[in-house]
């Protein structure tokens, strides 16, 4: 019964030494992008998983995003009522065109008397979480993996609308978006075959020694009488 456990122990050794280890690799990348019609696209600065590492199996992204508008204009020389509208949009792409996760940022509305000058700001806050997609599709995997970038972009549509009575009113109307992305590569390793082998052959000893003198000291006594 010894013998069978210790060669069942022996075995789960090798495998334990020439089994996949799993581990992970994250990467993250925060851009700036200028809101635009048509919208402005970035590409994020994330590697591809390198396949000298091991064997990709899985992909997570988090994304995250904020924005900020800002808005003057100068109406001295109109009356009545002006409004002013943003419409902004943020996106992560996959690939160039394929939407992983979207903040459309509407609802907003600016509104002064005329004749006036002045304008609105809204000022960026700290970003917040946009959606989180995982990759373990053979087709997608392939697409991170590699030693160029990582296929994510960022997109942001911004369009504003100004309205008012009458009389001339000169605005501008700018916003800027800070889009981040991590990304994060499971994969695994198999040891190289000599660390393999190393690992292999001292478990294999290990398990199957048996110490002389342990024999000794539990033999039992000789009878004298």
């Amino acid at each position: 019964m010894k013998t069978i456990f210790k060669t069942w122990w022996a075995g789960t050794i090798l495998l334990a030494a020439w089994a996949a280890q799993s581990q992970s690799l994250t990467y993250s990348n925060s851009i700036t992008l200028s809101g635009g019609n048509p919208a402005n696209v970035m590409a994020f600065d994330l590697p591809q998983f390198n396949p000298a590492n091991g064997t990709l199996d899985g992909v997570t992204l988090t994304m995250y995003s904020a924005f900020q508008n800002q808005f003057t204009y100068d109406g001295v020389l109109a009356s009545g009522k002006l409004t002013f509208t943003p419409t902004n949009s943020l996106s992560f792409l996959y690939h160039g065109s394929g939407v992983l996760a979207q903040q459309n940022a509407g609802g907003f509305t600016f509104n002064a008397g005329l004749p006036s000058h002045g304008g609105s700001l809204i000022p960026e806050a700290s970003p917040v979480l946009d959606g989180q997609s995982i990759f373990s599709d053979a087709l997608d995997l392939a697409n991170f993996t590699g030693t160029g970038d990582a296929p994510l972009s960022a997109e942001y549509y911004f369009l504003p609308t100004v309205t008012w009575t009458s009389g001339t009113v000169t605005w501008s109307a700018n916003s800027s978006a800070t889009m981040a992305a991590v990304v994060t590569y499971h994969f695994e390793v198999v040891p190289e075959p000599g660390v393999a082998g190393i690992l292999c052959l001292g478990g294999l000893a290990a398990a199957l020694y048996r110490p002389w003198f342990g024999r000794k000291r539990f033999a039992p006594a000789k009878r004298t009488d």
